[in-house]
C-alpha cells in the first residue's frame, strides 16, 4: 500500500522531467483476428470456406461441396475424382481432400465476387487495388516413403483465372519439400527449416496494391489473422484471380497432399474498444469533468496491439499511463484524484511516453511493462491500467481499466 506522498510515485514532486512535451500518439499495428474481451468491432469478414465435411471416404469430391461463397460445386478432373474424400479431417472430425491423382489438373471452384464489389477490380475479377484478401488453410504431404522420396513433389493451394492461368501458388513449391510460395513468373519462396511431411496450418495475406502485389505467409500462427512478421512477405507481379484450386503431383501415384478448411477472408484485422472500466468515474478535474481512461486492439497478446487513450484532461497539462496486476482505491497525499492500482506499479513516464492534455494516447508493448521488474504479459494474466496527470495546482487521475488476456 502507498502510505505517504514520499514513497509515492505519483506525486507531482517526484516528476523531475522539465520538458515542455506534447502527446506521444502512436498509432496500434493491425491485429489478428478478433477475440471478444468487452466490446469489440471486427474489420476482417468471410468471403467463402469448405470444411470437406461430405460425401463418403473415397469418393470423388467433383459435383459436391459444402461452405458458403461459392458459386459452383467443386470440378475435379474428367472423372470428377482427382481429389477425393478422406477421413478423418485434420481437425479430428469429418473429412478432407485428398489428392487422387497426381500431375492431373487438379480440383477448382469459383468465388462468388457478387456480394464483394469491394474486391472487384472493376471487370468481375478479384483484386482491385487497395483490397486485402487473407486465404487459410491446412495441408500435409501424406505420400508414403517421406522426405526422400517427395523430393520432386509439389502441392499446395492455388489462385487462377479460370482457364486462363495460375497466378500465385501458395504451399509447397516443386522441388522444396518446405512451405512457400511461388509467384509463377520464375520466384519462389520458401520457409528455411520448414517441412512439408509435417502437418501446416498455412496463413497467407495479399494485399493488392496499385503495381505489384504484396503477399506475406506465416506458418501455424497462433491468430487466424496474424499481424506479427511474417515468415514470407515479398512483392508478386500484379495480378487477379476468380477461382482457386488446389492440387499436388509428382514422380509415383500414390496419393500425395491433403487439404482441409479452406477459409478465404477480406479486411484490415483490428480491435474495436478493449477492457472494463472500474473505480468510476473519476473525480472531476478543472475542466469540470472526470478523466476518463480507454484502450484499442486485442487481448490476444500475441497480438501486442493495445493502445491506451486518456481524454477530457486539463488542456497542455502532461500525464502519463500506470499498469499494475491489483486494483487499489487510495486517494495520496498532494493529489485531488483515486488511485486505483496498488501493490507494484509501473509508470510510463518516459520521455516518448508522455501525454499531454486534453486528450494522449500511447500503444503499449505486452512484452515489457515496467513494473519492476519489467514484466511481460502472459496469456491469462489480468492487467489494470490508469492514466495520471497534472492539474492547476493539483494533480489527478483517470478511472481504471481492466484488460483480461488470452
Amino acid at each position: 500500500m502507498i502510505t505517504g506522498i514520499s514513497d509515492h510515485p505519483f506525486a507531482p514532486e517526484t516528476l523531475t522531467l522539465m520538458l515542455s512535451l506534447t502527446s506521444a500518439v502512436r498509432t496500434a499495428a493491425g491485429v489478428a483476428a478478433l477475440f471478444s474481451c468487452g466490446t469489440a468491432l471486427a474489420q476482417v469478414q468471410p468471403v467463402a470456406f469448405e470444411s470437406f465435411d461430405f460425401g463418403t471416404a473415397g469418393q470423388g469430391i467433383g459435383g459436391q461441396g459444402s461452405g458458403s461463397g461459392w458459386t459452383n460445386f467443386w470440378w475435379s478432373g474428367n472423372n470428377q475424382d482427382d481429389s477425393v474424400v478422406a477421413t478423418p479431417g485434420h481437425d479430428g472430425i469429418g473429412s478432407k481432400a485428398m489428392v487422387n491423382l497426381p500431375n492431373e489438373p487438379g480440383s477448382f471452384r469459383i468465388v462468388d465476387i457478387m456480394p464483394h464489389q469491394d474486391l472487384d477490380d472493376g471487370t468481375g475479377l478479384f483484386g482491385g487495388d487497395g483490397s486485402t484478401m487473407w486465404f487459410s488453410y491446412t495441408l500435409q504431404d501424406e505420400t508414403p516413403g517421406g522426405a526422400v522420396q517427395n523430393a520432386t513433389y509439389y502441392g499446395g493451394l492455388a489462385l487462377y483465372i479460370q482457364l486462363q492461368g495460375e497466378f500465385l501458388f501458395m504451399g509447397s513449391p516443386w522441388m522444396t519439400e518446405e512451405w512457400g510460395i511461388d509467384d509463377k513468373n520464375g520466384n519462389v519462396y520458401t520457409v528455411a527449416g520448414s517441412n512439408d511431411d509435417v502437418r501446416a496450418t498455412i496463413v497467407t495475406r495479399v494485399d493488392w496494391l496499385a503495381g505489384d502485389e504484396r503477399v506475406r505467409m506465416w506458418i501455424d500462427p497462433p491468430v487466424a489473422n496474424p499481424t506479427t512478421t511474417a515468415d514470407i512477405d515479398v512483392m508478386v507481379p500484379d495480378f487477379r484471380f476468380n477461382e482457386i484450386g488446389f492440387h499436388s503431383g509428382g514422380d509415383i501415384t500414390d496419393p500425395l497432399f491433403s487439404f482441409d478448411g479452406i477459409n478465404i477472408e477480406k479486411g484490415e484485422p483490428t480491435g474495436g474498444p478493449l477492457g472494463m472500466n472500474y473505480c468510476g468515474p473519476a473525480i472531476p478535474n478543472s475542466t469540470g469533468f472526470p478523466g476518463m481512461i480507454s484502450a484499442t486492439g486485442l487481448p490476444a497478446v500475441v497480438s501486442n496491439s493495445v493502445m491506451l487513450s486518456a481524454d477530457q484532461l486539463p488542456s497542455g497539462q502532461f500525464g502519463y499511463f500506470l499498469a499494475g496486476q491489483t486494483q487499489g482505491f487510495f486517494n495520496p497525499p498532494g493529489s485531488s484524484g483515486i488511485i486505483c492500482l496498488s501493490g507494484n506499479i509501473g509508470r510510463y513516464n518516459a520521455a516518448a511516453d508522455i501525454i499531454q492534455g486534453p486528450m494522449g494516447s500511447l500503444s503499449l508493448d505486452l512484452t515489457s511493462i515496467p513494473v519492476n521488474p519489467p514484466t511481460a504479459v502472459m496469456p491469462g494474466d489480468t492487467w489494470f491500467f490508469q492514466c495520471w496527470y497534472r492539474d492547476v495546482g493539483t494533480s489527478n487521475f483517470t478511472d481504471g481499466l481492466e484488460i483480461m488476456f488470452i
